[in-house]
């Protein structure tokens, strides 16, 4: 169940992407322990040469204002990536931030796309995004 004050979770999986832990502060994800994050997660799968990538003592890798939703919980949220070695073992953690706070006008507020065509134009969906 999500904490309505909690704006951060983190998830930790290896380096094969398998899911070792979650705090579930945001979203209960904890069962998902074992099962491989790419899957579970298919947004991911974008990042995921990045993710590879990354080596100990690295810049963690971020990545800002992505639309996110899994479960009940959909938001704006922030990612970083952060790679870490401790005796022989590479776990990678996923930092999740909430910024609901800062979009939620957007988030709440429904896009009408017409109606009458099958797929809409890309530069008319992102003029209504947008209000331009």
């Amino acid at each position: 169940m999500k904490n309505v004050h909690s704006k951060s979770q983190i998830i930790i999986f290896d380096n094969y992407g398998n899911i070792l832990k979650s705090c579930d502060t945001i979203f209960q994800a904890s069962d998902l322990i074992g099962k491989n994050i790419m899957k579970q997660f298919p947004l991911l799968n974008c990042y995921e040469p990045e993710i590879r990538n990354l080596a100990k003592g690295n810049e963690p890798f971020f990545v800002p204002c992505i639309a996110f939703s899994f479960a009940n919980f959909k938001s704006i949220c922030d990612f970083v990536f952060v790679r870490h070695e401790e005796m022989n073992e590479i776990t990678i953690s996923w930092m999740i931030s909430d910024n609901y706070v800062h979009f939620k006008e957007r988030l709440n507020k429904p896009i009408n796309l017409p109606q009458n065509r099958t797929k809409p134009m890309v530069t008319e969906f992102v003029n209504r995004w947008h209000r331009k």
